[in-house]
């Protein structure tokens, strides 16, 4: 997919010299962002990583999402950024644009504890039924769930080459995971979970979900 498609998906213009470049991978991290790559420039609670983009750039990132001019860079690294409102939320959109694009299913896993091993189990038993792309690792936050998707066509991988994504889904404050759900909405999966995961995702209390249908058996 090129810089072209996904900046149509984002509602954004591309620059010329961008829009035939295929990105190798996707990056928020200056330090370890490789050749090819395609690097948010989030700006966190500790970091502006705009601050990193003539770096970035300097080291072969094919280009930077940015949502602010930055006079440091001469005339050909600006021609390599693309302008956006907000990094943080392009990125998040990007990755729900291209799951609702691909149209497959999705399995969320969430919960205080055991996700990633959830998740991997998960994905084992699906195994039999079809091609499984499974998050690596633990990417589950409002930054490592869009990355988590981008691994979908990173490296030469296509999203059509999966037929069902196994995605891990975590929480570090209220309101997380209604925002993750937005990214990847399809069936969900809930490990253990705390009285403190319970009150911040679910208010009005857990027992208010839809319960599961219940099927015993013997012999």
């Amino acid at each position: 997919m090129t810089l072209a498609d996904l900046a149509d998906l984002l509602g954004i213009a591309c620059p010329e010299g961008l829009r035939a470049i295929t990105p190798v991978g996707f990056s928020i991290d200056s330090r370890t962002v490789h050749p090819g790559d395609l690097f948010f420039a989030i700006h966190g609670k500790r970091f502006d990583a705009h601050a990193f983009v003539p770096e970035v750039l300097a080291r072969g990132a094919c280009a930077a999402v940015i949502h602010r001019p930055l006079p440091e860079l001469g005339p050909a690294e600006a021609a390599r950024c693309l302008l956006v409102p907000d990094t943080l939320r392009a990125m998040q959109e990007l990755a729900r644009a291209l799951l609702h694009r691909w149209g497959r299913p999705i399995v969320g896993i969430t919960g205080s504890m055991g996700k990633t091993t959830a998740k991997d189990l998960t994905a084992l038993t699906l195994a039999p039924y079809g091609r499984i792309y499974a998050s690596v690792g633990n990417l589950n936050n409002e930054y490592g769930l869009p990355l988590a998707v981008f691994q979908m066509l990173s490296d030469g991988r296509r999203m059509a080459d999966y037929d069902v994504a196994v995605l891990e889904m975590g929480m570090n404050e209220k309101g997380e995971i209604a925002r993750l759900c937005e990214i990847a909405p399809r069936m969900s999966v809930l490990s253990s979970m705390s009285p403190r995961f319970t009150s911040r995702t679910f208010p009005t209390g857990w027992k208010a979900l839809p319960q599961p249908r219940r099927k015993s058996s013997t012999g």
